[in-house]
């Protein structure tokens, strides 16, 4: 395939890169060296002649002061790459989205359930957040007005091999904003490839990604009781626990079931 990737030069988009070229795709980069996502004819052109877009151009993080460069470059951005998509007839998108899509699980709110799933309320927080919400009403928009397949990954804190010394040193619990989750980059790059290539894949889908443990040294049971105890469950917590006392928090059963895709990297083992 011929794929186009925006934010190829950040950090996940030369993992992704890398991978879809050691699987024989041919990858089209667009970063800043390339064009700005706000200028239609520039990523107009960059769309030309691909068969598929992987979109992870954006200002990942709010930036006070800045909500109009949050915005125009990642909702305007989008935007673009969908038009351009339509005018080049490109029915397959990956348009990266976030765990922020729906507020995160946590931002100054309680925790409604566990585990948390690609079903948990939006509640906006900041306007990066806010910009991953409309990206994703807007491609569920373009895929079903113009009969693509887009497909949104819901992207935890995605982790590589520099942060994993430190866990093992940690008895923190871990970053508590997305229940001590994580997902490694090289997993994040796979779901990535898998999406694009799945024939048998029509539609609008988001899904989160995690791996299948926490950031903690500490059992998953212990978290619980010392700082979600009263947070209700959606299904057994003991069968949540079962095979794993270090099972992370989160439920990435759509990934799994869409796409084939399961997490191969836990920082305890690397």
């Amino acid at each position: 395939m011929k794929i186009l990737v925006t934010g190829s030069a950040g950090r996940i988009g030369k993992v992704v890169k890398a991978l879809l070229e050691s699987h024989g795709h041919t990858v089209r980069p667009f970063d800043k060296e390339q064009g700005d996502l706000r200028d239609i004819e520039a990523v107009t052109a960059a769309v030309e002649g691909m068969d598929a877009v992987a979109h992870l151009g954006a200002i990942p993080w709010a930036v006070p002061g800045k909500d109009y460069e949050v915005m125009s470059v990642n909702v305007q951005g989008t935007t673009n790459v969908l038009l351009a998509c339509v005018q080049h007839g490109v029915k397959r998108v990956v348009a990266y989205s976030s765990v922020n899509a729906f507020g995160s699980f946590g931002m100054g709110r309680e925790v409604v359930h566990l585990p948390g799933g690609d079903d948990y309320p939006h509640g906006s927080f900041n306007i990066y957040q806010l910009s991953k919400h409309l990206n994703e009403e807007m491609c569920a928009y373009y895929a079903q007005h113009y009969g693509m397949t887009i497909l949104c990954p819901r992207p935890v804190f995605v982790s590589s091999a520099e942060h994993y010394p430190k866990w093992h040193e940690s008895t923190e619990d871990g970053h508590m904003v997305d229940l001590c989750s994580y997902v490694d980059i090289t997993d994040v790059a796979e779901a990535t490839r898998l999406a694009l290539t799945n024939e048998n894949l029509s539609g609008f889908h988001a899904f989160l990604l995690a791996a299948d443990d926490t950031t903690s040294v500490h059992p998953t049971a212990d978290i619980i009781a010392r700082r979600l105890a009263s947070v209700p469950w959606r299904v057994s917590q003991e069968e949540w626990l079962a095979k794993n006392p270090h099972r992370g928090l989160i439920d990435c059963r759509i990934a799994k079931e869409l796409l084939g895709w399961q997490p191969k990297v836990s920082w305890r083992t690397v």
